[in-house]
């Protein structure tokens, strides 16, 4: 019985392993308004983001990084010790299109997401303009994305651009 549950982890060990995920690190720059007798505006970058998630999950601020999904286009704060997204930032992205050059070394999307700020998810969009390598590999994205809510009077508008650096978790 001891051997049947050291080859199911071992099993699970390389198949979460095997499947490794690439997360480019982004700079983010938000501005939320809310609306009321006068407009308030704050505006939020990748440290309020970090340090808001840190205080909420109570993982060290030195363990997230906000990180741009290769494989599905989401943008979330990630915990680096356990490979897990603690809070999405751009998710549910769908419908859109694409436009790419012969090559797909470079290009434009734009498509229907979710958006969020520290504590309120907004319907909304986003654009990309992207740049692959020749071997098809993700050089650098900048992505603005925006939406709102009319029953809360809230508009959220933010900026992300990918890094040098990456993580495969």
């Amino acid at each position: 019985m001891k051997y049947l549950a050291a080859l199911v982890a071992a099993s699970l060990l390389f198949i979460s392993t095997s499947h490794a995920v690439t997360w480019h690190v982004v700079t983010v720059s938000v501005v939320v308004n809310l609306g009321g007798s006068s407009v308030t505006k704050t505006t939020l970058n990748a440290h309020a983001y970090l340090q808001a998630t840190s205080t909420r999950f109570g993982v060290p601020m030195d363990d997230l990084f906000i990180g741009f999904r290769d494989d599905t286009g989401e943008i979330a704060v990630v915990q680096i010790s356990t490979k897990t997204v603690k809070y999405f930032v751009v998710t549910n992205l769908n419908g859109g299109g694409t436009a790419k050059n012969g090559t797909s070394t470079s290009g434009t999307s734009s498509q229907n997401a979710t958006v969020s700020s520290l504590n309120t998810d907004f319907a909304g969009y986003f654009y990309d303009k992207f740049t692959r390598n020749d071997d098809g590999s993700l050089k650098r994205v900048s992505r603005q994305f925006m939406g709102g809510d009319s029953a809360t009077s809230q508009t959220i508008i933010g900026t992300a651009h990918t890094t040098a650096k990456k993580f495969e978790l």
